[in-house]
């Protein structure tokens, strides 16, 4: 589900942009979108024409105001039907006491037509994107993606140097900035108020992370209340539809999720993807081996065809994630193709990239960080954006980056939390979380366990140095789950186990990576000028 919008201090009819702008983001035949015309502008919503949740994700009051709905939220301690029936029947204060305590990856618009006043949220974790711009001569745009505002006709289209320069150093924006001018992405946990007669804008955060336990051990952990809060979150999830895929891989998130799906009585069918880069497809082989360890006689094992990234559905993936990571060898960007609608809803995992096991590296410092994530302005990606650009624009990219860099690196400590927490508000948000709030919502619902304020509260106090080498991860199995681990793990490109495995298998991840290294100069072969035509025929 996406939603768009615009506010005007101007009373003009502006239904028709708002409507293009939903129009710009229905990417597939089943999806539809719907338009309504409010005092000061225009909210629209679109949602797969099947829709599999049990609410609506755009309503109007009989007093003229509307909630829309982007994303899954979901509600720990009650019904999330029942938390947003009477929404659009109180006022303005009251629907952002009501939509901040929602938990799941959404972004929500509430418009108090009596005092023509805006109030935006976005989830704790600002997992499901959400959109801002304001137009010359006032007013405000709102949607889920950036195609909309190009679409609207309401804004220039012009390019963001610092956006680009991001997007060269690291594969992705940071901040708030995006490779479009003047359009930001609103802040995780973030409540914006806009008021159109006024056409004044403030905003103001609503959670905020908890104090790190710099001391803590592994034997401190207390593994009870986070898995608690975990299955209250799937039962939360399971309101929305009772039809729903596992999307299983032989590392630890779906192996867990599995279990606690079966744990409170909840059959979903598995899909498994059966892909030969990663490990000589060793993944797929050993989420099979876990699924009839555990009795999953309903899984689907679906192949990866080799020439994924040449065909349309790459193109469609491209498409559907705006381009925002130019991954051209990332396996997983080949489960969409595998999804359907009548799935209606898929288990992707928890908390994308940081439940139990972080998917980025532990670094102690910002110094370190930037010395291996960054590529420095003499790398081939910066040399073909100044071939491509002017040599001006290439240059103010630069600067506008790294002064964009240094203002954010300035708001986390330097140390390993606040290197965890810089990569959590961007590569999380913005790579890792990509794939299910933003490619697999076009034609299923995406549940994603773990992203509750109750669960962060806790997870958020826990030092990474416990996390990224899977310590954590053997511990909880060890301790709750020692049935599942029979089987080894396949995480990140390695094999884990507390069993011996042999040498074959050990020697695994390193054949994965020659493949790997094999594959592309093989496909650089075709463009030399002999020896391309000796050896490709």
């Amino acid at each position: 589900m996406k939603i768009a919008a615009c506010f005007t201090p101007k009373s003009t009819n502006i239904k028709h942009s708002v409507s293009a702008m939903a129009e710009a983001m229905r990417l597939t035949s089943t999806q539809r979108h719907t338009t309504l015309s409010i005092g000061h502008g225009a909210v629209a919503s679109v949602t797969i024409s099947d829709d599999p949740s049990s609410y609506s994700t755009l309503r109007q009051g009989a007093n003229g105001n509307v909630l829309a709905i982007a994303g899954v939220p979901i509600k720990l301690d009650g019904s999330i039907s029942d938390s947003l029936a009477g929404v659009t029947e109180n006022g303005y204060e009251q629907a952002i006491a009501k939509l901040t305590t929602l938990d799941g990856a959404f972004a929500a618009a509430f418009w108090d037509a009596k005092e023509n006043k805006l109030a935006v949220v976005t989830d704790l974790l600002g997992l499901q994107p959400l959109y801002i711009a304001r137009p010359e001569g006032g007013g405000l745009l709102i949607a889920s993606e950036l195609k909309a505002f190009a679409a609207s006709g309401l804004i220039a289209v012009e390019m963001d140097p610092a956006g680009w320069g991001s997007f060269f150093s690291f594969d992705f924006n940071i901040g708030e900035r995006t490779q479009l001018a003047g359009v930001l992405r609103v802040k995780a946990a973030n409540v914006i108020s806009y008021n159109a007669i006024t056409d004044k804008l403030e905003t103001k955060s609503y959670w905020s992370w908890p104090e790190p336990c710099t001391d803590m051990k592994l034997d401190d952990v207390e593994f009870g209340p986070l898995l608690d809060i975990a299955r209250q979150e799937i039962k939360a999830y399971s309101e929305h539809s009772e039809t729903s895929t596992l999307l299983l891989s032989g590392g630890f998130d779906s192996r867990l999720l599995m279990t606690l799906l079966k744990e409170q009585g909840l059959h979903s069918p598995a899909v498994i993807l059966q892909h030969q880069d990663e490990l000589f497809g060793m993944d797929g082989r050993i989420a099979v081996k876990v699924a009839k360890k555990h009795n999953q006689a309903d899984y689907k094992l679906m192949p990866s065809p080799p020439s994924y990234f040449d065909s349309p559905e790459f193109l469609k993936y491209l498409v559907m994630g705006e381009v925002a990571v130019p991954c051209l060898d990332l396996f997983i960007a080949q489960v969409s193709q595998s999804l359907r609608p009548e799935m209606k809803a898929v288990w992707d995992g928890l908390c994308p990239g940081s439940a139990f096991l972080p998917a980025y590296a532990h670094l102690a410092s910002f110094e370190d960080y930037l010395r291996v994530r960054r590529r420095p302005t003499t790398s081939l990606h910066w040399e073909a954006a100044k071939g491509v650009f002017s040599k001006e624009t290439a240059l103010a990219m630069e600067e506008d980056f790294t002064k964009l860099l240094r203002e954010e690196i300035a708001r986390f400590p330097n140390d390993e939390f606040g290197v965890a927490r810089f990569q959590m508000d961007t590569r999380k948000r913005r790579c890792i979380a990509l794939n299910p709030v933003t490619v697999y919502a076009n034609q299923v619902l995406p549940f994603i366990p773990c992203v509750s304020r109750k669960f962060w509260d806790l997870a958020g106090r826990i030092p990474r140095t416990l996390t990224v080498s899977g310590e954590l991860y053997m511990k909880l199995y060890k301790e709750h789950f020692p049935q599942s681990m029979s089987v080894p793990f396949c995480s990140g490109g390695s094999l884990i186990s507390t069993h011996h495995i042999a040498p074959f298998f050990r020697a695994l991840p390193t054949g994965g990576k020659l493949r790997k290294r094999g594959l592309h100069y093989w496909h650089q072969m075709g463009r030399l000028p002999v020896a391309g035509k000796l050896f490709m025929g």
